[in-house]
């Protein structure tokens, strides 16, 4: 499976009609899919774009995983909640 590059090549990347086209499915999935943040996109002014390698990866993800089942695991996780400074004292307003 190909790793997403660090630099982004604006040649290299498509609209989000170009890549609904490419995955069959309607703009406003390819929309939902970015919401959701699933499918990595770049804004450029009032333009999004979608790097080809992350669709790639999107697409190779969908295949290994199924279509509805693949869900990103998160990238952060806390082990300990956080603690604010001040937590458990009396602040006087």
């Amino acid at each position: 499976m190909k790793e997403p590059n660090k630099v982004f090549d604006p040649l290299e990347a498509l609209t989000v009609r170009e890549a609904a086209a490419l995955l069959h499915v309607s703009r406003p999935t390819v929309e939902k899919y970015i919401k959701a943040r699933e499918l990595p996109s770049v804004q450029i002014g009032r333009c999004r774009r979608i790097p080809r390698v992350d669709l790639e990866v999107f697409i190779e993800q969908r295949k290994a995983y199924g279509w509805r089942s693949y869900r990103p695991e998160p990238t952060a996780t806390f082990e300990q909640p956080v603690q604010w400074a001040g937590e458990g004292e009396d602040i006087p307003f």
